[in-house]
C-alpha cells in the first residue's frame, strides 16, 4: 500500500505547469526576460520569487520596444524579489543592507519600529488587507508552520517513516505543531495588533509584535502566497505606463497577468493543469483582454495512508488547523479588475474554505465593484471533478473526461 501511495502520489502531484497557453497556430510570441539574475548580498544566484518567471512577447514587436520590456522587467524583478524573501540579506545600490522579510521577522518582539521601502510598505498592507478579508484563511503568519511542513516534505525518509514522523500519529509532533500554532492571529483585532504599519514624514515604517508571547522563530511572517502576483501588478503598470502591451507575464505558472488583447486580437487560451491521468487537462479558459489569473495546487505533496484511505500531504497549510488543506487539489481565480496579488492571496485561501465560504467571499467582493470567477480541481474516486462559478461558463472548455458541476 505505502509503495502504491508514493507512486500515485508522484502521478499526480509532479506537475510543474499549472497554467500554461495553448498554442493557437503558428507562435506570434518571443521568450523575454527569463532567468533574470538575483543575487543576494554574498552574491548568491536566486531565481525570481523562487519559481520560473518570464514573459511572453509579440515576436514582430520592434526590437528596442523588446529591450526595453526587457531592461524594465529586470531592474524591477531585482528590486521586487528581495523584500518578500525571509531567508536572504540584500544590499541595495550604496551596499547599505535592504530592510527587507527577513529583518522584519528578526525585529520580532522588539518593539522597533523598522524603517522600509514604500513598496514593501504596500506589500505588507495588502498582505494584511487579505489576511483580514478571508478571515485568516490566508495567513501572511504562517511562516513558522510552513517551515514545519516543508521540513517534513523535503525529509526524504517521511513516505517511509509517516508513522513516527506525522503529527496526526506521533504525540510529540502534533504537541510540536500544536505549539506554533497559537501564536497564529486569526482575527482583524489580533493582525492590527500584530503587525502596524505607518508612514511619517513621508517615510514608512513596520513594527513586529510578539503575538501570544511568541519568541522569535515561533512566529514568522511569510508572504509566499501573495508576493508574486504583487509583483505582477506593479511590472504590468510599469508596462502599461509606457504603452508596452504585446504580451503576457507569468510569474511561476501560476500568477499570469496580461498586458493587453492577445495577438490578432483573438482570446487568449489558458489550459489548468489536471492533476491525475485520467484526464489530460483540467480545463481550458477562452478569455480575450486583459485579466489575471492565479492557481494554487497542492503538489509536490505525499498521499499518506491514513485510516482506510489517504491524506494528501503538502504546502498549502489551513491556518485553523495547522495541517495541509482538503480536499481541493487546485484551485483557480480570474478576473478582469481584481489585483493580481489578491487573487494570489484568494486561491491560497479558497484552497482551505468551504465552497460555500468563497461563494459567500466572491458575493463581498463583487459588491466591491469588481469581477472575480474561480474554480476548484478535484480527484473523487480516480476522476477529475471541476466545480466552478457560473462566470466560469462564457470562458471554460471542458474536457470530456472530467466532471464539471456549475455552482
Amino acid at each position: 500500500m505505502l509503495i502504491i501511495s508514493v507512486i500515485i502520489s508522484g502521478l499526480i502531484l509532479s506537475s510543474l505547469f499549472w497554467i500554461q497557453p495553448i498554442q493557437q497556430g503558428v507562435n506570434p510570441y518571443q521568450l523575454l526576460a527569463y532567468n533574470i539574475d538575483v543575487r543576494d548580498a554574498n552574491q548568491t544566484k536566486l531565481d525570481p520569487f523562487y519559481t520560473i518567471f518570464f514573459a511572453n512577447y509579440e515576436a514582430k514587436a520592434p526590437q528596442d520596444e523588446k529591450d526595453e520590456v526587457v531592461r524594465l522587467l529586470t531592474s524591477e524583478v531585482q528590486r521586487l524579489h528581495p523584500y518578500a524573501d525571509r531567508h536572504h540579506d540584500f544590499l541595495d545600490a550604496n551596499s547599505q543592507n535592504i530592510h527587507n522579510l527577513k529583518m522584519l521577522n528578526a525585529a520580532l518582539g522588539s518593539a522597533q519600529w523598522l524603517a522600509i521601502d514604500d513598496v514593501f510598505y504596500d506589500l505588507l498592507s495588502e498582505a494584511k488587507l487579505m489576511t483580514k478579508l478571508t478571515g485568516g484563511a490566508f495567513n501572511m503568519f504562517i511562516g513558522s508552520i510552513s517551515d514545519y511542513w516543508d521540513a517534513l516534505l523535503d525529509n526524504p525518509d517521511y513516505p517511509f517513516e509517516y508513522l513516527e514522523l506525522d503529527p496526526a500519529f506521533q504525540p510529540l509532533q502534533r504537541r510540536r505543531l500544536e505549539h506554533l500554532l497559537q501564536f497564529v492571529p486569526l482575527t482583524p483585532q489580533a493582525v492590527d495588533q500584530t503587525l502596524e504599519l505607518k508612514i511619517e514624514n513621508e517615510q514608512a515604517f513596520a513594527k513586529f509584535n510578539a503575538y501570544q508571547g511568541a519568541a522569535i522563530g515561533e512566529l514568522k511572517i511569510t508572504l509566499g502566497g501573495i508576493a508574486k502576483g504583487f509583483a505582477n501588478d506593479v511590472m504590468v503598470d510599469a508596462l502599461e505606463n509606457q504603452g508596452y502591451t504585446r504580451g503576457y507575464i507569468s510569474n511561476g505558472t501560476s500568477s499570469i497577468a496580461t498586458l493587453g488583447n492577445r495577438y490578432g486580437n483573438t482570446p487568449y487560451r489558458w489550459q489548468v493543469t489536471s492533476p491525475h491521468p485520467s484526464a489530460e487537462y483540467a480545463f481550458s479558459i477562452e478569455k480575450a483582454g486583459r485579466h489575471s489569473l492565479s492557481t494554487s495546487g497542492a503538489y509536490n505533496g505525499f498521499l499518506m495512508p491514513f485510516g482506510s484511505g489517504h491524506i494528501l500531504r503538502h504546502h498549502i497549510i489551513d491556518p485553523q488547523t495547522g495541517y495541509p488543506s482538503k480536499p481541493a487539489i487546485e484551485l483557480n481565480v480570474i478576473s478582469e479588475t481584481y489585483p493580481s496579488g489578491r487573487l494570489d492571496a484568494l486561491s491560497t485561501a479558497m484552497m482551505t474554505m468551504t465552497k460555500s465560504e468563497a461563494i459567500a467571499l466572491r458575493s463581498e467582493i463583487i459588491g466591491q465593484g469588481y469581477d472575480l470567477e474561480m474554480a476548484w480541481v478535484e480527484v473523487n474516486h480516480h476522476r477529475v471533478e471541476v466545480y466552478y462559478s457560473q462566470g466560469y461558463e462564457s470562458f471554460i472548455l471542458k474536457d470530456p473526461n472530467v466532471k464539471y458541476h456549475p455552482l
